[in-house]
C-alpha cells in the first residue's frame, strides 16, 4: 500500500492517507471521480443525491448524500449496502474498522448497523473536512480556515492556519 494524497474537491482540508486504490475524490456534485493527479482514471454517478462525503475503508467506498443515505460501495460505485442516519452528515472517515461521521458539530462512530457508538465533541462548522491519519483526528474549520488536531478522546492537540491554501488551477475534477 502507497500513501497517497486525497484532494477533498469543496473542501480545504487536503489530507495524505494511506489509500490502496483511489487517490482523489471530488464531494459536493452528483459524480464521483477517482483520479492519479492529474488523470481521472475512473468516475460514476451517485447512487443518491448529491454527495456530502466520501471515505474509503473496509475495502469499500463510503458515501453519504444530502438525503442523509449513506452507502456502501465497491471500487467501480456497484452498491454493496445502505442505510439512513438521523444524522446530517457533512464528511466520513474510516478509522478502527468503523465509518466516522461529522454532522458540523460533533463526529460520532457508528457500528455496522449505522448506530452511534461513540461521540467526539468537537464543535466546528458544518462542510468542514475531517480526516484520521496516524491516530489522531485533523478536522477543517472552513470559517476560520484553521484545522485542528486532536487525539482519539477528542481533546484538542495543536491547531494551524491553512487560508493560504488554494485548490491547485487545472485539476481535472473542476471542469
Amino acid at each position: 500500500m502507497h500513501k497517497r494524497s486525497l484532494y477533498l474537491v469543496g473542501s480545504v482540508l487536503l489530507a495524505a492517507v494511506a489509500f490502496a486504490t483511489l487517490a482523489a475524490l471530488s464531494v459536493g456534485v452528483r459524480r464521483i471521480y477517482a483520479a492519479i493527479h492529474p488523470k481521472v482514471i475512473t468516475s460514476f454517478s451517485s447512487p443518491g443525491g448529491q454527495v456530502s462525503g466520501l471515505a474509503w475503508g473496509d475495502n469499500s467506498l463510503w458515501l453519504v448524500d444530502e438525503n442523509r443515505r449513506i452507502y456502501q460501495l465497491s471500487a467501480n460505485g456497484t452498491v454493496q449496502g445502505t442505510f439512513t442516519t438521523t444524522l446530517y452528515a457533512t464528511d466520513l472517515s474510516w478509522f478502527e474498522d468503523s465509518l466516522w461521521v461529522h454532522d458540523g458539530n460533533n463526529i460520532y462512530q457508528l457500528n455496522s448497523l449505522g448506530q452511534i457508538s461513540s461521540t467526539l465533541n468537537v464543535g466546528y462548522w458544518s462542510y468542514s473536512g475531517m480526516e484520521w491519519a496516524e491516530g489522531d483526528l485533523y478536522v477543517n474549520d472552513y470559517n476560520s480556515g484553521t484545522v485542528y488536531k486532536h487525539d482519539r478522546s477528542g481533546n484538542q492537540l495543536l491547531s494551524w492556519d491553512t487560508t493560504f491554501l488554494v485548490i491547485p488551477r487545472g485539476w481535472p475534477m473542476m471542469a
